[in-house]
């Protein structure tokens, strides 16, 4: 009987806080509302553009040039990381 009585306070238990704590999709709590994302800003966009086109033609580039072309590469691949950053943190 007690048995009864302890899983019943735990059903309870789980019922209350349920309510009280009702779960929210791992979607829903990862994306931030609309008003929380900045404005792009049209250089940093167009400056990404640029970067990325730059990287398409180093990547596609004949030659080594003593590892200057993957040096590049690997450089801009940052500025594109970082640029994005910009895009995405508050002003």
């Amino acid at each position: 009987m007690q048995k009864l009585g302890i899983a019943s306070s735990l059903l309870a238990l789980v019922l209350l806080l349920t309510l009280m704590f009702p779960a929210v999709s791992p979607k829903a709590a990862a994306s931030p509302s609309p008003a929380a994302m900045p404005a792009p800003h049209p250089h940093i966009v167009a400056a990404l553009d640029h970067m990325r086109q730059a990287r398409g033609h180093m990547a596609q580039a004949e030659g080594e040039f003593e590892g200057h072309r993957a040096r590049s590469i690997e450089l801009l691949d940052q500025a594109i990381h970082e640029a994005e950053l910009c895009t995405s943190a508050p002003k």
